[in-house]
């Protein structure tokens, strides 16, 4: 009989430890916080296509740019570990479409477009084409649509995909670390870039314009 209580109170005993254990590790172990990594890119980078204008012969048709082509580009360095995840281009082109939009026989594209360097990074897409705008008051979210592909805002003459901006914030993802960039529309086809941030706690949201 002595025995059996003695058995029963060594079980009794280490079930208490091991609870005492269960509990310690909860204490030791908080959830997971936000780490922002937060980058003011100084001097701003512009980014333009465009020097000039010229008229145009056909008075219903906009302006031409000079020169007729050209791009310009920045790639980014989200993590700064000397490799480049995301490019920055702006560019603008004629295309020969007879009789588009009813008049003009030559049409000029003007485009923003950022694309993945590497395939694990993702850009924030409401769907297979255009960039998400986002404004301070929005968190970037792991759930929304991520795409690793070109992502575009077009400036056309007659009709496409138009950025509908001055300012905004894209979400940028790299290696399950969500991020924003703040960039501004700038004159001649141009493109603006002001400041970046990352949140270090892979797969956690962060608000855009978050910088800690």
């Amino acid at each position: 009989m002595i025995k059996h209580i003695f058995t029963i109170i060594i079980l009794g005993f280490l079930c208490f430890s091991c609870k005492k254990e269960k509990e310690q590790e909860i204490v030791e172990s908080p959830p997971l916080k936000d780490v922002i990594i937060y980058k003011d890119i100084e001097p701003d980078i512009e980014i333009s296509t465009i020097r000039t204008f010229t008229t145009n012969s056909n008075p219903f048709c906009t302006s031409l740019p000079v020169p007729n082509d050209s791009s310009a580009f920045f790639e980014l360095d989200l993590d700064e570990d000397s490799k480049m995840d995301f490019l920055f281009k702006v560019s603008h082109y004629q295309i020969q479409v007879n009789g588009y939009c009813g008049h003009c026989d030559v049409h000029h594209v003007k485009s923003i477009q950022v694309t993945p360097l590497t395939p694990n990074g993702f850009i924030s897409m409401p769907n297979s084409m255009e960039i998400r705008n986002y404004d301070s008051t929005k968190a970037i979210l792991s759930t929304h649509q991520w795409n690793n592909s070109a992502a575009y805002s077009y400036y056309q003459p007659c009709g496409g995909y138009s950025p509908y901006f001055d300012h905004t914030y894209w979400g940028l993802k790299l290696n399950d670390m969500i991020a924003w960039i703040h960039v501004e529309r700038i004159g001649k086809n141009g493109l603006r870039i002001k400041e970046f941030a990352y949140n270090k706690t892979k797969n956690y949201a962060i608000s855009a314009g978050q910088k800690q």
